[in-house]
């Protein structure tokens, strides 16, 4: 769940990842902090409503040649591209991130045929 108050964005402007499967499927959500704290706890920047996420489950990092995915000691992992991640892992235009039953989609680079 990508909660009240949370940063969403409606359409895809620049770094973001797509929520493309889950109850919140087709949220946009921006990439404009440094490092970007992805769970279950109210202090996640991205908050996510499923059992099978730790509380405080992955980092997104934002560093000069790129951002990069991390897994923070998750019980039930953090998946790129259908491989389990300990990271830090540079992530690429088109990635699949599966967290839980979540999936989100990496966009670096917006295009005007991409839709979430």
């Amino acid at each position: 769940m990508v909660p009240p108050g949370k940063v969403v964005s409606d359409g895809i402007r620049g770094p973001s990842l797509a929520i493309v499967r889950g109850p919140e499927r087709g949220t946009i959500f921006p990439l404009v902090l440094d490092e970007t704290l992805i769970g279950r706890a109210d202090s996640s920047h991205l908050e996510l409503d499923d059992p099978a996420v730790s509380r405080v489950h992955a980092r997104i990092e934002r560093r000069t040649d790129g951002f990069y995915l991390s897994d923070l000691s998750s019980v039930a992992g953090t998946v790129l591209n259908g491989q389990r991640v300990a990271g830090p892992v540079l992530l690429r235009d088109g990635d699949e991130i599966a967290i839980g039953q979540i999936a989100f989609v990496f966009v670096l680079t917006p295009t005007a045929s991409r839709g979430p």
